[in-house]
């Protein structure tokens, strides 16, 4: 399946296209234009893409020469704690 088909197949999952946008926080307009300019949907959204379709719709379906499996072993930094003063 293409690229394309999987971009209309998560909007589809995630409940129409208003529904996709603001799971994005993307206008309509640039998703129209992924979409009509047959683009691919930008790396830096296919985790957020994966995780609200439940693993329908993995990265590799955008991105396939990325090594999606080393970043998601990745874990985001601890943050320390900043203690708050005391009143």
């Amino acid at each position: 399946m293409d690229k394309l088909n999987k971009l209309n197949e998560a909007v589809d999952l995630l409940g129409g296209r208003p529904a996709f946008c603001a799971a994005l926080d993307i206008s309509p307009q640039r998703l129209w234009n992924w979409i009509k300019r047959r683009q691919t949907l930008p790396a830096e959204y296919c985790p957020t893409v994966e995780r609200l379709t439940e693993g329908k719709i993995v990265c590799e379906d955008f991105w396939p020469e990325t090594d999606w499996a080393y970043m998601r072993k990745q874990r985001p930094p601890k943050r320390r704690a900043t203690p708050t003063p005391p009143p």
